[in-house]
Formats: structure tokens, sequence, C-alpha cells
């Protein structure tokens, strides 16, 4: 029996009235971390609010494998052919530093170049590129803007907190759920601390050899969907750091990226999970794109 997907709609999207006005508020807030950061992480230059380490640009190539079932031949996938792309790797947090002090949270960024179709930013309409940012946990920590405007700051000052033992970690952890004392007790963020605290499952591993997700749903044409980006098992079978040792140099992440590049090539396969079930969220999956990583680039 074939599954029926979910398509999208707009009433599938909760409403928020005040979403414009906190998104604005989040940028600012944003803005002001990033030109404080050229003074706070003592680097002499501005990081990022998140993924401010980056650990390598990387030269690719993605195909568009051909004859999909309509469900999935949408918008980028909806024509079969060859990419340019570029990705970087890089580290979830938003300082910069040692590779033991940062964890191994961690990113793929990919832009797709020469696609067709006018790109979603208002001063970047004729770009002719596609983006996916991805990380390497698939559930995201903040269900509305309404969380993100206490649970940022507490991502950025997760440091400070847990460096005060005990007492500082159950302090951090209050004021997530109840919202830095904002939220009325039926609106606690459990689920989004739950969702944080799942993060600290996760083992480092070559950057190869990660799962990256699309946290969010997205839009996939006439349906809703996540994207994984999932090493090829052939591949992955060849890489020789496969389990870095965080506490062995500064610099771990990069190097091993580095140095397997330089002696193989490697291969992504990128997979649209369609929504099968709004109320459950669950997802079936198919590979309809590969991501080739080119030697030495």
């Amino acid at each position: 029996m074939s599954t029926q997907f979910v398509r999208y709609t707009p009433d599938i999207e909760a409403t928020d009235p005040y979403f414009d006005e906190n998104s604005q508020i989040v940028i600012d807030k944003l803005e002001e971390y990033i030109a404080g950061s050229v003074t706070t992480e003592g680097t002499g230059r501005a990081v990022r609010d998140a993924h401010a380490k980056g650990y390598g640009v990387v030269k690719a190539e993605v195909e568009i494998l051909g004859q999909l079932p309509a469900e999935y031949a949408q918008g980028i996938y909806a024509v079969p052919g060859k990419h340019g792309a570029l990705i970087r790797f890089s580290n979830g947090q938003p300082h910069a530093g040692p590779d033991v002090l940062l964890g191994p949270v961690v990113g793929m960024a990919l832009k797709i170049f020469d696609i067709n179709g006018p790109v979603l930013l208002e001063d970047e309409p004729d770009t002719g590129t596609f983006d996916y940012a991805t990380i390497n946990a698939p559930v995201f920590f903040c269900n509305t803007v309404e969380h993100y405007l206490f649970i940022n700051d507490l991502f950025i000052e997760a440091g400070q907190y847990f460096s005060q033992g005990r007492q500082g970690q159950h302090r951090f952890f209050r004021e997530w759920v109840t919202g830095k004392g904002t939220l009325d007790e039926d609106q606690w963020a459990w689920e989004e601390l739950f969702a944080f605290v799942s993060l600290a499952q996760i083992r480092p591993v070559n950057l190869l050899l990660s799962n990256y997700w699309t946290m969010g749903a997205v839009r996939h044409g006439d349906y809703v969907a996540k994207i994984r980006i999932a090493p090829v098992p052939e591949f992955a079978s060849r890489v020789a750091r496969h389990t870095p040792d965080l506490a062995s140099a500064p610099e771990v992440f990069r190097p091993a990226l580095v140095a397997e590049l330089r002696e193989r090539p490697f291969e992504f396969d990128i997979q649209v999970q369609l929504c099968a079930d709004i109320g459950r969220a669950t997802t079936t999956s198919r590979r309809w794109t590969r991501c080739h990583l080119r030697r030495g680039a």
C-alpha cells in the first residue's frame, strides 16, 4: 500500500501574531553579540552566534538522480543533473576555541549552485543558489521564536553556568525551563530542555561520518519534509581516522577532515524525508540526491 504524504497548506502552520516583533528582537540581540565578540572571544575578529568555528570549506558536486516519484520530484529535485557545490563544516557552538571545549555538536552547510528560480532572500533574488543548514542532531531545541529569545541567551552563556559546578548547572536548567521566569508553569519549556540535553548523547566522530539533519521541517513543494545528509556506507568504511580524541590536541576535527580528503574522495546521500502523519511527525525517507566531495579540495 502506497504512503499518503501530508500536503502543505497554510493551516498546518501555527500563526504567531508577535513573530515579526520577536524576530527583530532576536536579530538585534544577535547583532549585539557578534559586534561584541571581537573583544569577548579574544580572537580580534567577530564570530557568529552559532557555528562560530569553521573546520573547512570543501568543493563538492551534487547530483540530482532521475526517475523520481512525483512526491519527491519537487523544487530542485524536479530536474536530474549535476551542480557545483560548497560545503562548510563547523562546530555548533557560538564560540571559538579548542575542540575539547566546544564539543561534538557539529554542522554541515551546503550551498548548491546553478539552480533555476528566484531566491527567497530579498537582497539576493537572482543568485541561482540553494542552501541547506544542517547539524548532527535531528531535533531543534526551540519550538517558537519566543523560546529563542531566552534560549539563545542561555546557549551563549552555557559555559559560564557550567563552570560554576552543580549550583550553576541547576540554575541553568531552572532558567531554561522557566524562560528566565517569564513562562507560566503550564508553558515551561520541558520539551526544549529535553531536546537540548539529548545533544550530550552525541559522541565525537570524524566529520565525514556524522549524519546531518535540518532540525526543523522544511517546505518541499506540495509537501513537508526534513532533510538528512548521510555518509554513503561504501565511502564511510574507508575512513581511517574514525574516532577523534578531542583532548589530544587543540585542533582535532579539521586535521582529520583535511587528511581524509587528501587521500580519497567521499560521498554523502541527501535524503528527503516526507511527512506522513502531522500528529506523529512520522517521515518516510528516500535517497534522491548524492553529494560528491572531491579529493584534495
